[in-house]
C-alpha cells in the first residue's frame, strides 16, 4: 500500500512549478540596439556580415541581417546605384539639414530611453522603403516599440522639397507607418495583425509632425515571427508616394512564449492540484451506521 501523501510537499511542488512557468511566460527583453560599432560615421547602411549576392531589380544586389541581440533587420545594398534599402543603424544627431544626404538622423536628435526621451548618440534602427522588415527571436512575441519621423522625412513635409510638398491642414496631408505582422520569418505566411502610427497628421484644425519617441503597443500582432513595414501618404504621385519612406525605431520590446514543456508544466501544475484535491475528500471520515448513535457513558 502507500504510504500517506505529503500534501505540503506537493504544494510546495505545485507552486514552485507555477513561478517557474510563469517567469518563463513574461521574461521581458528591451532590445535598445546599444552596443552595435558604427565606426566613426555614426550610422551602418550594409551590407550586413551575413549578406549574400542576389539579382535585383537594376542588377545584383547584397541583401543579409544585421542581427541585434537575435533580432534580424533586413538589409540590401545595391552598388549599381550606391544605394541601400531596408534597415540601417545610427546614432546621427541632426536634425536641421534637409535631403536624403541626411537620410540616416532621427528627427527626435538621437536614440530613445525606452520611456519617450532622447538619448544623443544613442543607437537606433532606420527603416527605408516598404521592404523594410524585421525577423524575432523564435519563442519571443513582440509587445511595442519606439518610433519617430527621420530627419529627411520631417523636413520634407515640413517645408517641401524637389519631389514632395510641403504638407497643411488644408489638404489634409498624413504621412503613417503601418506594422504588419506575419507568422513566418521574412514576411512569410500569413498576416496576424497590423498597426498603424501616424509620423505627421494634418487631418485636423492644427498640423503635427512628429519629433519625438512615441510609444506604440503591437502587442496585437500576436504570434507575429517577424514585422513589415508600409508606408502611406497623402502626396502621391506618378511613381507612388513623394514623401520620403523612412522612419526610426528603437527600444523594441519582447516577451518569451512558453515552450511545449512549458506548457506540459502547466498541465501538470493542474493534475496536480486536481489529485490534491480528491485526496483531501477522501481523507475526510464519514460515520457508519454502526457508530452514528452510539451515545458516550460521559454524556
Amino acid at each position: 500500500m502507500c504510504g500517506p501523501i505529503n500534501r505540503s510537499a506537493i504544494w510546495t511542488t505545485v507552486l514552485s512549478t507555477v513561478f517557474v512557468v510563469t517567469s518563463v511566460c513574461h521574461a521581458e527583453v528591451v532590445i535598445d540596439l546599444e552596443g552595435f560599432d558604427l565606426g566613426a560615421d555614426g550610422f551602418f547602411r550594409g551590407p550586413a556580415d551575413n549578406a549574400v549576392e542576389v539579382q535585383g531589380q537594376h542588377g545584383p544586389e547584397q541583401v543579409g541581417t544585421i542581427e541585434i541581440d537575435g533580432v534580424g533587420f533586413i538589409n540590401r545594398v545595391d552598388p549599381t546605384w550606391d544605394s541601400w534599402s531596408g534597415f540601417s543603424i545610427s546614432s546621427q544627431t541632426d536634425t536641421t539639414t534637409p535631403g536624403a544626404a541626411n537620410q540616416f538622423a532621427a528627427f527626435a536628435g538621437g536614440g530613445s530611453d525606452g520611456v519617450g526621451n532622447t538619448v544623443a548618440g544613442g543607437t537606433y534602427a532606420m527603416a527605408n522603403g516598404d521592404g523594410a522588415y524585421f525577423n524575432l527571436p523564435e519563442l519571443t512575441r513582440i509587445e511595442s516599440t519606439r518610433v519617430t519621423n527621420s530627419t529627411y522625412a520631417a523636413l520634407s513635409m515640413r517645408d517641401g522639397d524637389d519631389f514632395a510638398k510641403a504638407f497643411s491642414t488644408d489638404d489634409n496631408d498624413f504621412f503613417s507607418v503601418t506594422f504588419e505582422g506575419w507568422s513566418g520569418a521574412d514576411r512569410g505566411g500569413a498576416k496576424t495583425g497590423e498597426v498603424e502610427f501616424f509620423l505627421a497628421d494634418f487631418r485636423g484644425d492644427e498640423g503635427k509632425i512628429v519629433d519625438t519617441w512615441e510609444y506604440l503597443e503591437l502587442s496585437s500582432l500576436g504570434d507575429a515571427r517577424s514585422v513589415g513595414l508600409q508606408f502611406a501618404s497623402s502626396d502621391v504621385g506618378q511613381w507612388g508616394v513623394n514623401t520620403p519612406k523612412y522612419a526610426a525605431i528603437d527600444s523594441l520590446r519582447i516577451t518569451a512564449v512558453p515552450e511545449p514543456g512549458s506548457l506540459f508544466a502547466l498541465g501538470l501544475v493542474a493534475g496536480v492540484s486536481v489529485l490534491v484535491s480528491r485526496v483531501r475528500r477522501r481523507r475526510v471520515r464519514r460515520p457508519n451506521a454502526a457508530t452514528a448513535n452510539v451515545v458516550s457513558p460521559r454524556d
